[in-house]
This record gives structure tokens, C-alpha cells and sequence, in this order.
């Protein structure tokens, strides 16, 4: 998914250098498979873990969020957000 990453840049959870930051913000696309994409995609998915993490650190087990609702409510929030959202980045791909 492209729009979560989106988000958790807009909220400086990632950060990207800024060779990279110039790319998605000038819209030039990613290889697909690339150093850079697969970075991207690790860094959501570390960073989506690390959130849920901290969020049922003194939860009970059954009040726990799991990563992919944390993933979906993510998405929705950037969705709602998106007039205030810097670019996503682009791969060229088939399911895209």
C-alpha cells in the first residue's frame, strides 16, 4: 500500500533522505523491487509493528490492536487526510 507510508511521513514516524524525499515529491516512480521501494515497504511494516507495540504495552490481551487493524485505521486517517499529504511514492507496477 502506498498510502499508509504516505501518512506515517506526514506524521515524521518515517523519514526519508533527501535524495529519496525529492523523488516521490517530484512524482518520478520507483523500480519496482528496488533498494528504495522495498526499504519503504520494510519501514511501514516495522513501523506499523513497533506502533502496536507501544500501543498494547499495559493493555490486556483481549483489548490488544493488532497490526492490521492499526493498518487500516491508518489508511482511513490518510484517506480523510489526503489535501495534507505530501506525495506517495509511485512504483510501476500491475496491482497499481
Amino acid at each position: 500500500d502506498y498510502r499508509i507510508p504516505q501518512l506515517l511521513r506526514h506524521l515524521n514516524i518515517m523519514q526519508y533522505n533527501i535524495e529519496l524525499s525529492e523523488k516521490i515529491d517530484h512524482l518520478k516512480p520507483l523500480l519496482a523491487g528496488s533498494i528504495e521501494e522495498i526499504q519503504i515497504r520494510a519501514a511501514t511494516v516495522y513501523s506499523v509493528e513497533k506502533m502496536c507495540q507501544i500501543l498494547n504495552k499495559n493493555k490486556e490481551k483481549d483489548s490488544y490492536i493488532y497490526p492490521f487493524q492499526l493498518d487500516w485505521i491508518l489508511w482511513e486517517r490518510g484517506e480523510a487526510s489526503l489535501s495534507l499529504l505530501k506525495p506517495h511514492h509511485r512504483v510501476l507496477k500491475h496491482y497499481y
